[in-house]
């Protein structure tokens, strides 16, 4: 059923339940459409269209139009849409002044603690097949020597022994030979 935009609005006005069904499916595509186009988020865009229509059945919105209803609807929604991507810069502007305002040790300690864990990783790759699952059973999903070693298929002194050898190794090639060491401290 098509309806007139003149008689549309003056039902609306009119608080007719009719109206609002009729306005919705009208404009609702229309509407939804132009709103995608500012946002480009179809979510937001369907969100900030059904607020405009909540705002048209509570009385908010469209109590005085007085020009054409299409075009009301239309700078109704251009308009929440330009408020919405003004409220999106205002966090973005806030979220940023607060990382420039962090504190810079932070950001060292957060980058440190990444180059380490690289470091790590990459002494963790040379180690053999059996001391590299021995560590992570026991380190990583801290399992006991026993559960450890059931699932390995070795005996808990081998476990003991492989995680022995591995913090030895990862110790040496972390921090050097002793010679290395006392040629730093003494240089």
């Amino acid at each position: 059923m098509k309806i007139e935009d003149d008689v549309l609005l003056k039902l609306i006005q009119g608080k007719d339940r009719r109206a609002y069904t009729l306005l919705y499916e009208k404009y609702y595509k229309t509407l939804t459409n132009q709103a995608s186009y500012i946002l480009k988020d179809k979510m937001e865009a369907e969100d900030q269209v059904q607020n405009l229509f909540i705002g048209i059945i509570d009385g908010k919105i469209g109590v005085n139009i007085n020009s054409c209803l299409k075009a009301y609807l239309k700078t109704c929604i251009y308009h929440k849409c330009l408020m919405v991507i003004n409220k999106d810069k205002r966090v973005k502007k806030h979220i940023d002044l607060y990382a420039i305002s962090c504190n810079k040790e932070i950001a060292y300690d957060y980058f440190h603690i990444t180059e380490t864990q690289q470091c790590m990783d990459e002494l963790l790759k040379e180690l053999p097949m059996q001391r590299l699952e021995a560590c992570k059973l026991v380190y990583l999903h801290q399992k006991k020597y026993k559960e450890a070693a059931v699932e390995m298929g070795i005996t808990v002194n081998s476990v003991k022994t492989h995680l022995r050898l591995a913090a030895k190794g990862l110790r040496r090639q972390f921090v050097g030979s002793k010679e290395q060491v006392k040629s730093l401290l003494y240089a």
